[in-house]
C-alpha cells in the first residue's frame, strides 16, 4: 500500500480479491496489525528488562517508557 497512489482503490481491490466488503477488510486488518504491534512490543520489552533496562525520563530508559506507552495505548 506504500506504493499506491489511490489507497480507496487498493482497499477495494483487496476486499474485490476476498469477495468482501472494503469496511469488513479494513476492520479485520486492523485488528490484526494491532495484535501484531502488541505482540512485537511485549517481545521488545521482555528482551530489554531482562538485560537490565527499566523505563526512566533519561537515555535508553525513555525508549522503553515509549514502547510500553505505545503498547498499553492500543491495548
Amino acid at each position: 500500500m506504500d506504493d499506491s497512489a489511490d489507497i480507496n482503490q487498493t482497499w477495494d481491490s483487496i476486499a474485490k480479491m476476498l469477495g468482501e466488503d472494503r469496511s469488513k477488510v479494513r476492520e479485520g486488518i486492523e485488528v490484526a496489525k494491532d495484535m501484531y504491534i502488541i505482540l512485537d512490543h511485549s517481545r521488545t520489552l521482555m528482551m530489554i528488562m531482562d538485560d537490565g533496562g527499566l523505563p526512566s525520563n533519561v537515555g535508553g530508559g525513555a525508549n522503553v517508557r515509549n514502547i510500553l506507552r505505545r503498547m498499553l495505548t492500543i491495548i
